[in-house]
């Protein structure tokens, strides 16, 4: 069903076991990517949503259960993407987000296209008995300007709103103002400039990753980031074409900001704790020739003091990682915000 590393710590689901059987192309391994799932607890149940490729490249979303063990619950794949209506046809990177006793999830519409302009994030509500929407999905929209493409926003509930870290750096939180139908308006309420330079002068700037959980006076959230790396592949391809091919690596890490208004960040890892694991290519075709090796973390849950974390892996794989919160702590360093 998964491999278990030998440290316990990781799991790498077989791709197989997370397609819808809609989905499936017959005789063809490799034939679909399986990547950068989300997790979430919802009541007593452990949920997640992640990103599939299919061979005619269309990008869907499925959902699936895990049992006590972090195994795939028999029967419980859900071909999400085929119950969405009214939200493009390009569905990626869910986020789960519990707001109040409602499951909702958010996703993103791609690279946008030339009819929009921009891409597109929507926020849907679950029903959590069989994991289908109860309505149709509605487009988040920023007051004022946004870039062109987004899909890192990070939404959580604060003492009854919705609320969304839309970037780390300066650290920029908005109110959601979630209606039955139509748009949901979304506006900034809150912005920080700090110092993240200490791990961002390495390792690329901070992007949003799994929805911050609140502990007792803070919220906790992975973040993720991306760098350029010389490679074999890129020496090559410079030396052949005379022109560069930057590869990229995506690394993670793990950050916290108060659970008080205006929501200071507090401390941050100044190194990753979440690297590329050491995985084959499950297709010798690549989605993005631009990756050397890359880790995107989409979700965590707290379980006693260890979390898990959901991440993509090579944009191939769907992964989940153990983490101890006190050593997490242990190699945390504290943040200063700039005046």
């Amino acid at each position: 069903m998964f491999t278990m590393f030998s440290d316990h710590s990781q799991i790498v689901f077989e791709n197989e076991e997370l397609l819808p059987k809609s989905w499936m192309a017959s005789g063809r391994p490799g034939a679909s990517f399986v990547f950068n799932p989300s997790i979430a607890r919802f009541g007593d149940s452990i949920l997640m949503a992640y990103r599939v490729v299919g061979p005619d490249r269309r990008r869907r979303i499925a959902l699936c259960r895990l049992d006590t063990a972090l195994r795939v619950v028999g029967n419980s794949v859900i071909p999400l993407s085929d119950h969405l209506t009214d939200c493009d046809d390009w569905h990626a990177d869910p986020r789960f987000c519990i707001y109040g006793n409602r499951l909702l999830l958010h996703f993103n519409s791609g690279m946008g296209e030339p009819r929009h302009g921009a891409n597109k994030i929507y926020i849907v509500e679950l029903d959590p008995d069989n994991l289908t929407p109860r309505r149709v999905p509605q487009a988040l929209e920023l007051e004022g300007v946004r870039q062109k493409f987004e899909k890192n926003w990070m939404l959580f509930e604060h003492e009854g709103d919705l609320l969304a870290v839309y970037r780390i750096e300066p650290h920029i939180v908005l109110r959601c103002l979630l209606g039955k139908t139509g748009p949901v308006q979304c506006r900034t309420i809150y912005q920080l400039y700090w110092d993240s330079s200490p791990y961002a002068r390495h390792y690329g700037g901070l992007r949003g990753s799994t929805p911050p959980i609140r502990l007792g006076d803070a919220y906790f959230s992975f973040f993720h980031s991306v760098y350029p790396v010389r490679s074999l592949r890129s020496i090559m391809h410079r030396l052949l074409s005379g022109r560069s091919l930057y590869m990229l690596n995506y690394v993670g890490g793990f950050y916290s900001f108060a659970a008080t208004p205006p929501f200071a960040p507090i401390c941050l890892t100044h190194t990753p704790v979440l690297w590329p694991p050491d995985l084959c290519r499950y297709s010798p075709r690549q989605l993005d020739r631009r990756i050397h090796q890359c880790v995107y973390p989409s979700g965590a849950v707290l379980l006693g003091d260890q979390w898990v974390v959901s991440y993509g892996a090579q944009n191939e794989y769907c992964c989940l990682s153990k983490y101890s919160h006190r050593d997490l702590l242990a190699v945390m360093k504290k943040s200063e915000v700039l005046p």
